[in-house]
């Protein structure tokens, strides 16, 4: 999910407005994920290492999870 009303490297850069915006479609994404997918759990990443621009990962763990203790990593889901 990626925030697009303009270009911010990363939360704190961000208005009150924005942020709340952005948390809010997170929510709609992640009810429509849950509803369609039936998840075990769903996690949200909001990384910044390789793309600098504010956008999240939501990313469904299933049952048996492979990596249950574990944060999600390529290396744990065998995609590296």
């Amino acid at each position: 999910m990626i925030f697009r009303e303009r270009h911010v490297p990363n939360l704190q850069s961000m208005t009150v407005g924005e942020v709340t915006r952005f948390w809010t479609d997170a929510g709609v994404v992640a009810k429509a994920i849950e509803t369609s997918y039936k998840p075990a759990h769903l996690n949200v990443q909001v990384l910044g290492n390789a793309v600098p621009h504010v956008h999240a990962h939501l990313l469904c763990r299933r049952d048996p999870d492979p990596s249950q203790s574990l944060p999600l990593s390529a290396d744990a889901w065998g995609l590296s």
